[in-house]
Protein backbone atom coordinates (compact mmCIF):
# COMPACT_ATOMS: atom_id res chain seq x y z
CA UNK A 1 0.00 0.00 0.00
CA UNK A 2 1.20 3.47 -0.81
CA UNK A 3 1.20 6.71 1.36
CA UNK A 4 3.30 8.81 -0.34
CA UNK A 5 0.45 10.94 -0.80
CA UNK A 6 -0.76 11.02 2.56
CA UNK A 7 -0.40 14.52 4.62
CA UNK A 8 -1.26 14.75 7.70
CA UNK A 9 -3.90 17.44 8.41
CA UNK A 10 -3.17 21.29 8.80
CA UNK A 11 -4.32 22.42 12.35
CA UNK A 12 -6.69 25.08 11.13
CA UNK A 13 -8.24 22.18 9.43
CA UNK A 14 -8.86 20.97 13.00
CA UNK A 15 -10.68 23.72 14.30
CA UNK A 16 -13.41 25.46 13.58
CA UNK A 17 -16.91 24.26 12.70
CA UNK A 18 -18.04 20.29 12.47
CA UNK A 19 -22.14 17.59 11.33
CA UNK A 20 -22.47 14.29 11.99
CA UNK A 21 -24.07 11.76 9.58
CA UNK A 22 -25.54 8.28 10.01
CA UNK A 23 -26.59 8.57 13.80
CA UNK A 24 -27.63 5.31 15.15
CA UNK A 25 -28.40 3.10 18.36
CA UNK A 26 -26.64 -0.06 18.99
CA UNK A 27 -29.75 -2.02 19.18
CA UNK A 28 -30.41 -0.56 15.83
CA UNK A 29 -27.58 -0.93 13.53
CA UNK A 30 -29.61 -0.61 10.29
CA UNK A 31 -31.78 2.17 11.21
CA UNK A 32 -32.25 5.41 9.59
CA UNK A 33 -30.16 8.27 10.69
CA UNK A 34 -31.52 10.54 13.61
CA UNK A 35 -33.01 13.95 12.38
CA UNK A 36 -30.21 16.61 12.88
CA UNK A 37 -29.77 17.57 16.68
CA UNK A 38 -30.66 21.10 17.52
CA UNK A 39 -29.78 21.48 21.25
CA UNK A 40 -27.58 23.30 22.21
CA UNK A 41 -26.04 21.01 25.37
CA UNK A 42 -24.35 18.01 24.27
CA UNK A 43 -26.96 14.80 23.53
CA UNK A 44 -25.34 11.47 24.68
CA UNK A 45 -25.52 9.35 21.01
CA UNK A 46 -25.13 5.13 20.61
CA UNK A 47 -23.82 4.20 17.28
CA UNK A 48 -24.01 -0.05 16.48
CA UNK A 49 -20.58 -1.51 15.28
CA UNK A 50 -19.09 -0.53 12.15
CA UNK A 51 -22.38 3.21 11.54
CA UNK A 52 -21.19 6.08 10.22
CA UNK A 53 -20.71 9.06 12.65
CA UNK A 54 -19.76 11.15 10.05
CA UNK A 55 -18.39 11.01 6.41
CA UNK A 56 -15.39 12.78 4.02
CA UNK A 57 -16.85 15.63 2.59
CA UNK A 58 -19.74 16.37 4.59
CA UNK A 59 -19.75 19.93 6.16
CA UNK A 60 -19.12 20.72 9.92
CA UNK A 61 -20.79 21.84 12.75
CA UNK A 62 -20.48 19.46 15.80
CA UNK A 63 -17.68 17.69 17.89
CA UNK A 64 -17.39 14.61 19.57
CA UNK A 65 -16.40 13.28 22.94
CA UNK A 66 -16.26 9.63 23.19
CA UNK A 67 -17.78 8.24 26.55
CA UNK A 68 -16.75 4.26 25.24
CA UNK A 69 -15.81 2.10 22.65
CA UNK A 70 -13.34 2.78 19.73
CA UNK A 71 -13.81 4.82 16.52
CA UNK A 72 -11.81 4.71 13.25
CA UNK A 73 -10.99 7.99 11.66
CA UNK A 74 -10.07 7.55 7.70
CA UNK A 75 -9.43 8.48 4.19
CA UNK A 76 -10.17 7.22 1.16
CA UNK A 77 -7.59 7.25 -1.31
CA UNK A 78 -6.76 6.04 -5.44
CA UNK A 79 -8.30 3.32 -6.48
CA UNK A 80 -10.89 2.94 -3.26
CA UNK A 81 -8.25 2.22 -1.03
CA UNK A 82 -8.41 3.36 2.72
CA UNK A 83 -6.05 4.91 4.83
CA UNK A 84 -6.65 4.87 8.96
CA UNK A 85 -5.30 8.19 9.92
CA UNK A 86 -6.00 7.62 13.90
CA UNK A 87 -8.14 5.48 16.23
CA UNK A 88 -9.87 7.51 18.95
CA UNK A 89 -10.57 5.80 22.41
CA UNK A 90 -12.50 6.53 25.62
CA UNK A 91 -12.20 10.03 26.82
CA UNK A 92 -10.92 12.01 23.25
CA UNK A 93 -12.85 14.42 21.71
CA UNK A 94 -12.39 14.18 17.81
CA UNK A 95 -14.31 16.05 14.93
CA UNK A 96 -13.09 19.69 14.68
CA UNK A 97 -12.60 21.39 10.88
CA UNK A 98 -12.90 24.25 9.28
CA UNK A 99 -15.59 23.78 6.77
CA UNK A 100 -15.54 20.40 5.10
CA UNK A 101 -14.27 17.34 6.79
CA UNK A 102 -11.50 15.36 4.95
CA UNK A 103 -12.00 12.56 6.57
CA UNK A 104 -14.46 9.70 7.94
CA UNK A 105 -14.97 8.42 11.43
CA UNK A 106 -17.32 4.72 12.04
CA UNK A 107 -18.09 3.14 15.30
CA UNK A 108 -15.88 0.07 15.22
CA UNK A 109 -17.77 -1.89 17.87
CA UNK A 110 -20.63 -0.46 19.56
CA UNK A 111 -19.59 3.06 20.22
CA UNK A 112 -21.47 6.29 22.81
CA UNK A 113 -20.52 9.85 22.48
CA UNK A 114 -21.49 13.21 23.16
CA UNK A 115 -22.37 14.95 19.92
CA UNK A 116 -21.89 19.00 20.81
CA UNK A 117 -22.55 21.33 19.05
CA UNK A 118 -19.60 23.74 17.43
CA UNK A 119 -20.21 27.68 16.47
CA UNK A 120 -16.18 28.53 16.34
CA UNK A 121 -13.51 29.27 18.94
CA UNK A 122 -15.01 32.23 19.96
CA UNK A 123 -18.40 30.88 21.00
CA UNK A 124 -19.19 32.39 24.79
CA UNK A 125 -22.43 29.98 25.92
CA UNK A 126 -20.68 26.63 26.09
CA UNK A 127 -23.26 25.41 28.28
CA UNK A 128 -22.13 21.56 29.87
CA UNK A 129 -19.41 21.57 26.60
CA UNK A 130 -16.00 20.51 27.33
CA UNK A 131 -14.02 22.92 29.04
CA UNK A 132 -11.65 24.75 26.34
CA UNK A 133 -8.94 24.11 28.21
CA UNK A 134 -9.87 20.34 27.93
CA UNK A 135 -10.11 20.85 24.12
CA UNK A 136 -7.01 22.59 23.89
CA UNK A 137 -5.37 19.40 25.79
CA UNK A 138 -7.39 17.49 23.55
CA UNK A 139 -6.28 19.21 20.07
CA UNK A 140 -2.87 19.05 21.21
CA UNK A 141 -2.41 15.29 22.07
CA UNK A 142 -4.01 14.69 18.43
CA UNK A 143 -1.14 16.70 16.79
CA UNK A 144 0.88 14.66 18.68
CA UNK A 145 -0.49 11.34 17.11
CA UNK A 146 -0.51 12.32 13.55
CA UNK A 147 3.45 13.07 14.07
CA UNK A 148 4.21 9.71 15.08
CA UNK A 149 1.89 8.49 12.70
CA UNK A 150 3.43 9.98 10.02
CA UNK A 151 7.06 8.69 11.52
CA UNK A 152 5.67 5.45 11.85
CA UNK A 153 4.92 5.10 7.76
CA UNK A 154 8.35 6.10 6.78
CA UNK A 155 10.82 3.94 6.64
CA UNK A 156 10.38 0.95 8.44
CA UNK A 157 9.09 -2.49 8.46
CA UNK A 158 6.18 -4.42 9.37
CA UNK A 159 7.72 -5.76 12.70
CA UNK A 160 9.46 -2.27 13.45
CA UNK A 161 5.93 -0.56 12.71
CA UNK A 162 3.51 -3.22 15.03
CA UNK A 163 5.85 -3.08 17.64
CA UNK A 164 5.83 1.03 17.78
CA UNK A 165 1.95 0.72 17.47
CA UNK A 166 1.76 -1.43 20.39
CA UNK A 167 3.67 0.36 22.52
CA UNK A 168 1.86 3.54 21.46
CA UNK A 169 -1.69 1.81 22.57
CA UNK A 170 -0.06 0.55 25.81
CA UNK A 171 0.88 4.22 26.60
CA UNK A 172 -2.61 5.36 25.78
CA UNK A 173 -4.36 3.09 28.04
CA UNK A 174 -2.03 3.79 30.67
CA UNK A 175 -0.64 0.03 31.04
CA UNK A 176 3.12 -1.05 30.03
CA UNK A 177 2.58 -4.61 29.63
CA UNK A 178 -0.76 -5.66 28.05
CA UNK A 179 -3.10 -4.15 25.45
CA UNK A 180 -6.49 -4.82 24.95
CA UNK A 181 -6.88 -3.73 20.94
CA UNK A 182 -10.50 -2.08 19.89
CA UNK A 183 -9.67 -2.90 16.49
CA UNK A 184 -9.47 -5.75 13.95
CA UNK A 185 -6.14 -6.65 11.67
CA UNK A 186 -7.14 -5.05 8.95
CA UNK A 187 -8.13 -1.58 10.86
CA UNK A 188 -4.45 -1.95 11.74
CA UNK A 189 -2.58 -2.92 8.24
CA UNK A 190 -4.45 0.29 7.02
CA UNK A 191 -3.58 1.87 9.82
CA UNK A 192 0.60 1.13 8.99
CA UNK A 193 0.23 1.06 5.50
CA UNK A 194 0.53 -2.68 5.28
CA UNK A 195 -1.60 -6.03 4.10
CA UNK A 196 -3.23 -7.75 6.41
CA UNK A 197 -1.09 -10.69 5.97
CA UNK A 198 2.12 -8.43 6.51
CA UNK A 199 0.51 -7.53 9.84
CA UNK A 200 -0.06 -11.17 11.05
CA UNK A 201 3.03 -11.98 10.21
CA UNK A 202 4.63 -9.34 12.30
CA UNK A 203 2.41 -10.44 15.35
CA UNK A 204 3.68 -13.85 14.71
CA UNK A 205 7.46 -12.26 14.30
CA UNK A 206 6.78 -10.48 17.92
CA UNK A 207 5.76 -13.53 19.32
CA UNK A 208 8.80 -15.94 18.11
CA UNK A 209 11.07 -12.98 19.59
CA UNK A 210 9.46 -13.83 22.63
CA UNK A 211 8.49 -9.89 22.98
CA UNK A 212 4.31 -10.70 23.02
CA UNK A 213 2.52 -12.83 23.72
CA UNK A 214 -1.28 -13.31 21.73
CA UNK A 215 -3.78 -13.96 24.57
CA UNK A 216 -6.80 -13.43 21.64
CA UNK A 217 -7.28 -11.64 18.47
CA UNK A 218 -7.48 -8.53 20.88
CA UNK A 219 -5.88 -9.26 24.09
CA UNK A 220 -1.76 -9.10 23.45
CA UNK A 221 0.42 -9.61 26.45
CA UNK A 222 3.61 -7.35 26.37
CA UNK A 223 6.46 -9.78 27.45
CA UNK A 224 9.30 -7.28 26.74
CA UNK A 225 7.84 -3.34 27.07
CA UNK A 226 11.51 -1.81 26.83
CA UNK A 227 12.67 -3.83 24.10
CA UNK A 228 9.41 -3.34 21.90
CA UNK A 229 9.92 0.91 22.79
CA UNK A 230 13.60 0.32 21.35
CA UNK A 231 11.82 -0.72 17.37
CA UNK A 232 11.12 3.39 17.81
CA UNK A 233 14.97 4.98 18.14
Amino acid sequence: MTTANIQPPKIGQMIGSVMPMGLETDQTANAKPSPPLIARNPALRHFAPNASIYREGDMADRYYKLVSGTVRDSRHISHGRRQVTEFHGSGDIFGFYNGSRISSADAIGPVSLLVCRWHGPHETDMGMHPSTNEILTQLIRHVERLQQHAVLLGRRSAVEKLAIFLSQQASRMGTTDWVLLGMNRLDIADYLGLTVESVSRAFSSLERQDLIEIISAREIKLKNPAALMRFDT
